[in-house]
């Protein structure tokens, strides 16, 4: 039996509630007799704002809360942010489904109209992802990259306000806040991978809950699945963490995957990528062939010597 109430576990965000309604509504279309309450709960990563992530405990800081209230049975199932969760997974969950992704590029919203190749030399961007501090310095050495924590509109507020000559955001997040507006610059996933998941949404849950697994596959959508799971196998290998400038993007072609993944240094001045195709029922093999690829090229010490050198970056 199934509770006539489901609890959909969310982090109290805008755009987790957001998501969180989201996910509420796709589910009443095809379960109008159940009632859908959203919990919001306040994670770890939004009680403070001030910090590195790293500082506070670095990857999951966004997760785990909701984690731990289907573990407690206070909720049923959890939305989350791909890009946000570990890819070693807690035995008692599941990642039971994953919606359509969204937009994954980066975005670059700017004060004065300006693209990231018109950015005035010395210009402060505003980030605290390592992978994004690293393509920026990539593209751009004479950048200052200033840490940028905060919800999506406190982060544009700041850009506003003079804080920031440009700040680079998820696409899809402010894409599904209707804040497009602000948008001066897509950031090409050819020259600028995004995270790992990134404009994609979970839903987990408690692994012995067939009830709610087999509701929330209604909303799975298998391309997606494939991809994303490509894409975190690539971290797996790798051992990325909050410290790690890492990025990868797959894409589905019919029946084949091409997957691309890379590893940079904060600093911009290293940087190795790799490339690989396979078969869509080939996906986790297709990520470790990635992986080992990047290792190859020397992937474990760029990553050691981000994780040594005292940073202000924060997430993937």
């Amino acid at each position: 039996m199934i509770a006539d109430t489901i609890k959909i576990a969310s982090r109290n965000s805008p755009m987790a509630m957001w998501q969180a309604n989201l996910v509420k509504n796709k589910l009443l279309e095809f379960f109008p007799q159940h009632g859908f309450e959203i919990i919001g709960i306040a994670t770890s990563g939004d009680k403070d704002t001030t910090k590195p992530l790293q500082q506070l405990g670095g990857k999951n800081l966004f997760v785990k809360e909701l984690q731990q209230a289907l573990l407690d049975n206070e909720a049923d199932l959890a939305v989350h942010c791909v890009k946000d969760m570990s890819v070693h997974p807690i035995p008692q969950l599941t990642i039971a489904c994953y919606l359509t992704r969204d937009d994954p590029r980066d975005a670059l919203l700017s004060l004065h109209d300006h693209t990231l190749e018109t950015l005035p030399s010395q210009a402060v961007v505003g980030t605290s992802s390592p992978r994004r501090t690293g393509l920026l310095k990539r593209a751009r050495p004479d950048l200052r990259i200033k840490p940028l924590r905060g919800n999506v509109n406190t982060r544009i507020n700041k850009l506003m306000a003079g804080e920031y000559d440009a700040i680079i955001l998820s696409s899809a997040g402010l894409s599904r806040l209707g804040l497009t507006q602000h948008i001066q610059q897509y950031l090409p996933t050819d020259s600028f991978l995004p995270a790992i998941g990134q404009g994609a949404l979970a839903i987990e849950c408690l692994r012995s809950n067939n009830v709610i697994q087999n509701m929330v596959n209604t909303l799975h959508d298998p391309s997606t699945a494939t991809c994303i799971e490509a894409e975190r196998a690539v971290n797996r290998l790798l051992q990325g963490d909050c410290h790690s400038a890492i990025g990868a993007y797959c894409q589905q072609h019919s029946n084949a995957l091409t997957l691309t993944a890379m590893v940079a240094s904060t600093c911009g001045k290293e940087y190795i990528d790799a490339t690989a195709n396979g078969a869509v029922n080939d996906c986790l093999l297709l990520g470790k062939t990635v992986a080992k690829k990047l290792l190859d090229k020397g992937a474990k010490k760029i990553l050691d010597n981000n994780t040594n050198r005292p940073s202000t970056s924060s997430s993937t």
